[in-house]
């Protein structure tokens, strides 16, 4: 006779005498295997196969987290999700708390970047920066190290002789001779449109900085966690 398929959380809490929710904690932090095999979703459907709990394991008590991710380019920011988890965690981030699974389950992207964009990215499962960045994202200041083709310093007077609307939402200043810094209240379109008519074009977009909180020296392709005393 066969067995119906069933949830792994729903049969985690019944081999413990658990709440479902404790199970599914279990199973999102990477402490349960199905047949040997490690199992991180909860909606992993099993039968009859040998679930069992790593030795010694407990549940460890972590509020919602915020993760920064230098998103690499020529990444889109589904995928960028992707790069959530422990072989991409930056070396040097010190967090007061163990890294657990849970932290990489519900993540939601604000102020997301195109495939085409680089630098910091914002993923959270805290409601109240997930609200602050939904209804701020156009008011927050933004920074990106703009690479350009071109004259940059003809491109700079040019714009000081004839301001036009997106220049009054950036100010923009020479990084090097290749690059420009520029910090706007908009996106990377806000850019393109100051660029228009100019004899410069904007080849890469690498966001450093949104609001007050600025990515550093975050490795391209690693995150770290949002610290308690840092502010957008």
């Amino acid at each position: 006779m066969s067995v119906e398929p069933i949830r792994l959380g729903r049969r985690l809490a019944a081999l413990l005498q658990c709440s479902r929710r404790e199970a599914e904690l279990y199973i999102e932090d990477g402490l349960v295997s199905v047949d040997g095999v490690c199992i991180d979703s909860p909606q992993h459907r099993v039968t009859d196969e040998r679930v069992e709990l790593a030795p010694g394991a407990k549940l460890e008590h972590s509020p919602p987290v915020t993760l920064l991710l230098h998103k690499p380019l020529g990444v889109d920011i589904d995928s960028a999700g992707a790069l959530l988890r422990a072989d991409h965690h930056a070396s040097d981030d010190i967090a007061p708390f163990p890294l657990l699974g849970r932290h990489f389950k519900r993540q939601l992207a604000l102020m997301p970047l195109a495939a085409q964009a680089e630098g910091l990215s914002v993923f959270t499962q805290v409601p109240g920066i997930a609200r602050k960045l939904r209804d701020e994202a156009h008011t927050l200041e933004q920074e990106y190290i703009i690479g350009v083709s071109g004259d940059i310093d003809t491109a700079l007077a040019q714009l000081e002789r004839e301001p036009r609307e997106t220049h009054a939402r950036c100010r923009v200043s020479r990084q090097n001779e290749t690059h420009l810094r520029v910090a706007l209240k908009g996106n990377t379109q806000t850019i393109v449109r100051l660029f228009e008519g100019l004899d410069i074009e904007p080849t890469s977009f690498r966001r450093i900085r949104i609001g007050a909180l600025s990515m550093g020296r975050l490795p391209s392709g690693q995150w770290r966690y949002l610290k308690q005393s840092e502010r957008f």
